[in-house]
């Protein structure tokens, strides 16, 4: 039988207290003020009223080529209710001769052809993150 451990239970506590006070954070944050910056001592970012901006991202790399718009737009919806504001990915992504479900973003993988149709839509994906506040 294992016995109880105090440091254990401390650090669970700790770990409990860290994760409120995120969600706290994020459920109480107002708007960023865009765009952000370096910090006047170099050392964090803040947004363009100089307020510390936590950048809490999704790393979904290839959402950009994979997704439609409006998938794209369900996962925005979805990391904003989980509190992230920042969202990374890769607009064309590793492997340029794949087309997504906005098609190619290169005729023949050429990166000096870009295909309008392709940026269009990143365009409406980055304009909707905008618009969410991410």
């Amino acid at each position: 039988m294992i016995g109880f451990r105090p440091q254990i239970a401390i650090i669970a506590l700790l770990i409990l207290a860290v994760i409120a006070s995120v969600y706290y954070t994020f459920r109480t944050q107002a708007a960023t003020a865009w765009p952000l910056k370096v910090s006047s001592n170099g050392r964090y970012l803040v947004d363009h009223n100089s307020k510390p901006f936590l950048y809490t991202a999704d790393t979904a790399w290839s959402s950009l080529k994979y997704l439609s718009v409006a998938d794209a737009k369900r996962l925005i919806d979805m990391r904003k209710a989980q509190g992230f504001n920042t969202m990374q990915a890769n607009m064309v992504g590793w492997n340029r001769n794949v087309s997504g479900p906005n098609g190619a973003a290169f005729v023949s993988d050429d990166m000096t052809w870009p295909i309008d149709s392709y940026f269009a839509a990143i365009d409406e994906i980055f304009r909707y993150a905008e618009s969410q506040d991410m």
